[in-house]
């Protein structure tokens, strides 16, 4: 599992690029990003004894605390 943490993340309500003050949402104090990304093994006979593995199932999740503007 990867997890990048930090405090550089906003959420706007239109979909531009770049949001006008009054369309931002949310300003975060701490952010972190989780990615987990399965790996099943695939070892055979074939395999010599080493460990193989396929691309298995992939998730991310997001959690934020900050604060909001619903002005």
């Amino acid at each position: 599992m990867a997890q990048i943490n930090g405090s550089n993340v906003v959420i706007w309500l239109d979909d531009t690029t770049t949001p006008t003050a009054s369309e931002k949402v949310l300003f975060t104090t701490n952010a972190t990003l989780s990615i987990t990304h399965d790996l099943p093994d695939a070892t055979t006979k074939d395999s010599a004894g080493w460990a193989e593995h396929i691309s298995g199932l992939r998730s991310w999740e997001v959690t934020v605390d900050g604060l909001s503007n619903f002005d």
